[in-house]
């Protein structure tokens, strides 16, 4: 059976750039005229740690994550190592591959960088892969992009091995580099990309995986933005000037652009200790006529 959705999971080390990489990846793929719904997990640590984001795209609408995934990318953690003797911290190294086989649908695609992950650490591995049919490619995504400047674009390396294999034309992707990156990154990063894509589509069966992702043209304009875009921009449409809080991820998304945005409304941000100080600024402006809001996430909610 043929999918017709592309759901796509990056896995690596929070700090690898994870984050960035698909959501400029998602933007490609509306780009080439598909709808696309973005899930961003969120990790406990700044750097280190295994994290992971979601991409579902596909010719018509979607409003949700869909049911599990058929295409995973697993980069590997590049800070679980010790920068003394280049050693991993326990099995850190093997999560972003190790934690994200459950829910791949069967007859997925395995891509795994060869040069931080060795499957045979995982039990029962190539028999999983037997069972539920997967399409596994492995390359050494992290020595392409140590052989043109930084490790970091292996994240780059992958979107071009992605390309490959589900046919999306990398047209779209090269255009969202340009328009995003400096010009001092900007040509290594397509070097990697093209070099990537090419080693896949010479030395790899990209026609096993039936994965069939129809591209065309919106009938008009798109916007991609996050959840926290809208909440932050609505809230600003409707009025609200004031918002006061103490920096706690994701809400730090919201609290960012307000804080971006109010000052050249007449509005005010205001960054406290805690957020029971937050709470009781808010309420106060509310009670001084102003529309005002705060907010926070985990611990902070908790407090």
């Amino acid at each position: 059976m043929t999918d017709d959705e592309l759901i796509w999971r990056i896995a690596g080390g929070s700090g690898d750039g994870i984050a960035s990489t698909s959501q400029n990846f998602a933007k490609a793929l509306m780009r080439s005229g598909l709808n696309v719904f973005t899930h961003r997990h969120y990790p406990s640590r700044i750097r280190g740690g295994h994290t992971y984001t979601e991409i579902r795209a596909r010719e018509e609408p979607t409003k949700s994550r869909g049911d599990g995934y058929n295409f995973l990318l697993a980069l590997g953690d590049s800070f679980a190592r010790n920068p003394q003797d280049n050693a991993y911290y326990g099995k850190e190294e093997i999560k972003p591959l190790s934690e994200n086989l459950d829910e791949l649908r069967e007859g997925g695609v395995i891509v795994y960088d060869s040069g931080l992950l060795d499957p045979s650490e995982i039990p029962e591995f190539d028999e999983r892969v037997e069972e539920n049919d997967w399409h596994v490619y492995d390359l050494d995504l992290r020595n392409l992009a140590r052989e043109h400047g930084r490790e970091v674009m292996r994240n780059t390396a992958g979107v071009g091995v992605t390309c490959a294999i589900t046919g999306l034309d990398l047209e779209h992707v090269e255009e969202l580099m340009r328009d995003a990156m400096k010009e001092e990154i900007l040509e290594p990063n397509l070097t990697v990309l093209r070099e990537a894509h090419e080693i896949v589509t010479d030395e790899y069966d990209v026609d096993a995986p039936d994965i069939s992702v129809p591209t065309g043209e919106h009938d008009e304009e798109q916007l991609l933005m996050s959840g926290s875009d809208a909440i932050a921009y609505g809230a600003i449409d409707e009025g609200c000037r004031f918002i006061a809080g103490y920096p706690m991820t994701p809400w730090t998304e919201v609290f960012t652009i307000m804080t971006q945005n109010l000052p050249e409304l007449g509005g005010i941000s205001e960054q406290v200790e805690d957020e029971i100080a937050a709470a009781a600024l808010a309420i106060g402006a509310s009670h001084a006529g102003v529309k005002a809001m705060s907010g926070s996430s985990g611990g902070g909610f908790a407090l």
